[in-house]
């Protein structure tokens, strides 16, 4: 039928098990959904295997959030 596909992870997470922080690449954007006009925001940086670093809230991000 002349249909091929290809399926693999798309989520991509590296811990540093010293630190803080991870690092992660998310190709579909944060939703996932391909009607958002962020879906392929990342898609670069993931074809290219560059990652994100996400930090952990402070402790006044977190009271605060405790707080609404």
């Amino acid at each position: 039928d002349g249909v091929t596909g290809v399926t693999a992870p798309a989520y991509r997470m590296v811990a540093d098990l010293g630190g803080d922080a991870l690092w992660t690449s998310l190709p579909g954007g944060i939703d996932g959904s391909p009607l958002s006009s962020s879906y392929d925001r990342w898609l670069g940086d993931y074809l290219a295997g560059r990652y994100h670093r996400l930090v952990a809230p402070s402790d006044d991000e977190l009271q605060s959030r405790s707080r609404e």
